[in-house]
């Protein structure tokens, strides 16, 4: 059997065509980050969507505020309404979920 590689890993987000058109996201750009995060963490992505993909980490990055803050900037649709508000509840349970849902609306 061979050996899935990291590249298989963002197939699926090449396959939907995950996006955050409305932001000028492109897949590249998302991928592009995803990448970047693999040297701070390891998670699996599922889940994926034309605009839409879930991580589910193994090891969590150690600089959570920082991870969150560049999250937020990949995808604005994190917070509703209060960025002082709900960036800091995220930071608090990214770490006890592991699971972090990115979409784009």
């Amino acid at each position: 059997m061979a050996k899935k590689t990291a590249k298989d890993m963002f197939a699926p987000l090449v396959e939907a065509e995950t996006n955050g058109d409305n932001y000028d996201i492109s897949t590249e750009d998302i991928i592009a980050r995803l990448k970047k995060w693999q040297a701070l963490c390891s998670f699996r992505i599922s889940d994926v969507d034309y605009n839409t993909v879930t991580l589910t980490f193994d090891t969590m990055p150690k600089d959570i505020k920082a991870f969150v803050r560049d999250a937020y900037d990949l995808c604005p649709d994190l917070v509703a309404d209060d960025e002082d508000a709900e960036l800091p509840m995220l930071e608090k349970q990214l770490p006890k979920d592991k699971k972090l849902t990115l979409w784009w609306d």
